[in-house]
């Protein structure tokens, strides 16, 4: 039984490439829904990934530089959080009463005398 290699015009790579690189779906995932075996167009990438023809549809965004006063501001802000945080943890635990002895019940349902 002797089965033949399937031979993909050039412009269907690159579309498929193009698809990888624009959609941000994993490879294999693209590969499935084009029919084609994960590991040709892992290739396909590798080979044509700086070829790409289109601009990407999801464009990669930067979060935006924050002024130097904006980055003093949060400075001190997490350092007052930090020593609130600090002097809680500093703090010596107070033992009340259990739960249970205040409401004049034990867990198990009995009432104290």
């Amino acid at each position: 039984m002797s089965t033949t290699r399937r031979v993909f015009p050039e412009v269907f790579k690159r579309e498929a490439v193009d698809r990888v690189i624009s959609s941000g779906l994993p490879v294999g995932k693209v590969a499935t829904e084009l029919g084609l075996n994960e590991t040709v167009l892992r290739r396909w990438v590798v080979r044509l990934g700086g070829q790409a023809t289109r601009p990407a549809r999801r464009p990669m965004t930067q979060a935006p530089v924050a002024s130097p006063s904006d980055l003093a501001a949060e400075n001190a802000r997490l350092r007052r959080e930090n020593e609130r945080l600090r002097m809680e943890r500093d703090q010596p635990y107070t033992f009340d009463e259990p739960q249970w002895r205040l409401s004049g019940q034990r867990t198990n349902g009995e009432l104290l005398s």
